[in-house]
């Protein structure tokens, strides 16, 4: 097997990694692995906490999705054609 196809596969450099980071920097290691080391209700904050920032950010997503198709529609309607990139652009940096 080529040695440079080995090298390419991102399991073996992550695995790679990892045992070097771990050898070399075994405090700064340690320290990474603060989630491990949580007893059941701290892991229950810590998923809760990541739900919430996901569910977060998922809404703001969709809610500046859904801003961002209005104002597509509006330039839509005043155009009377479908608007370039640089036909958004310039709408926004009007409105904004």
């Amino acid at each position: 097997m080529n040695l440079q196809r080995v090298w390419e596969h991102p399991r073996i450099t992550e695995a790679t990694l990892t045992f070097l980071g771990n050898l070399f920097l075994p405090r700064l290691s340690h320290r990474l692995r603060w989630r491990t080391r949580l007893g059941p209700r701290g892991t229950a904050l810590y998923v809760g906490a990541w739900v919430a920032f996901r569910v977060a950010f998922m809404w703001a997503a969709s809610k500046l999705a859904r801003i961002q198709e209005q104002a597509r529609a509006e330039l839509r309607a005043q155009l009377g054609r479908e608007p370039t990139t640089a036909d958004f652009h310039e709408y926004f940096q009007g409105h904004c």
